[in-house]
């Protein structure tokens, strides 16, 4: 937390540096251009016509940018809507914690008595199920800011950036506001990259901001349906198909509420219809969270172990093919 306090603090005091720096990168690439105008058109007038053209392109946006912040808007309201609802029934559910068993023996009345058991089975079962899910998120979260601060650190190690621990911090709370969280992360890397690189800032910040891309699509694609899904009682692919039906059902928010509806519902469904009780290979184990983590990690080193030594083999076949007369 210290070393996160002095880095706002160093990018707050340089950040009057950093903005001039984006001008003078404006003004020299607006001149290079121009040059390369002068000498590809000699007739022409470059700076009227970049003039003409950064005109028009203001009235685009002028036309078109309060459409896409509205947009941006409703969807950060929707995601931060899922956050303050999740806040307040945290907040419930402590007071309910409070009034613990007179809740259970009201609703106990209104359920039929040869019901009872099952229901309160089920609520047993979601209960501990949307545990596992807030565990898993959290750990998924965490283990993807991780990485994304080690893959700053590497560009900081050859590219002489600085600010590697606040794109991580950043990264960990990019779930929250699905693909604008990550769009910022993106953006973010690639900007303090490209002020702070010692040399080759344009590849520098190109790098950045793919490695940080490339980690969130593997947390999201891989470890996220594998681990969180296994945690839940979902299979990888089950999970996957849930986030994509809860965006198409109800936007951002669903891509955080799809997986628990959808591990809900099997529960429900698995109670009263039990011929579509999950395979025992899916289900969470009963290990605490940092076991499962680390079968996951030693499922994924078993499987790039596998695909290297096909590409090493077929690369083996290919050579002796060639060499054959």
């Amino acid at each position: 937390m210290p070393m996160l306090i002095v880095q706002a603090r160093d990018a707050a005091h340089n950040w009057p540096r950093y903005n001039d720096r984006a001008i003078e990168v404006y003004e020299a690439g607006r001149n290079r251009l121009e040059v390369w105008l002068n000498e590809r058109y000699p007739g022409l007038d470059p700076s009227a016509v970049m003039d003409e053209r950064i005109e028009a392109a203001q009235q685009w946006l002028t036309a078109r940018v309060p459409m896409m912040l509205r947009w941006v808007s409703d969807q950060i309201g929707a995601s931060l809507g899922v956050v303050a609802l999740s806040v307040l029934v945290l907040v419930i559910s402590f007071q309910f914690m409070l009034l613990k068993g007179q809740v259970e023996e009201g609703l106990q009345r209104l359920i039929p008595r040869e019901h009872s058991a099952d229901v309160s089975d089920v609520r047993i079962q979601i209960s501990g199920m949307l545990g596992n899910y807030i565990r898993g998120i959290v750990a998924v979260s965490v283990m993807e800011g991780i990485a994304v601060g080690v893959a700053m650190l590497l560009v900081g190690l050859i590219f002489g950036s600085k600010y590697a621990l606040t794109v991580a911090v950043l990264a960990i709370f990019s779930p929250l506001v699905p693909y604008v969280g990550l769009a910022v992360v993106v953006a973010t890397a690639g900007f303090l990259t490209y002020m702070t690189a010692q040399h080759s800032p344009l590849a520098g910040a190109l790098v950045a901001a793919a490695l940080v891309w490339g980690v969130d699509q593997v947390f999201d694609l891989l470890v996220k349906p594998n681990l969180v899904g296994r945690r839940i009682h979902l299979h990888p692919i089950t999970a996957m198909f849930s986030v994509f039906a809860g965006y198409s059902l109800f936007g951002f928010a669903g891509l955080l509420a799809g997986m628990p509806l959808a591990a809900s519902l099997k529960i429900i469904l698995a109670k009263w219809v039990p011929t579509i009780g999950a395979d025992a290979t899916v289900r969470a184990p009963n290990e605490p969270l940092v076991l499962d983590v680390g079968q996951f990690a030693s499922d994924a080193w078993k499987s790039i172990r596998r695909w290297s030594e096909t590409v090493i083999e077929a690369a083996e076949h290919t050579l002796d093919r060639t060499d054959q007369p």
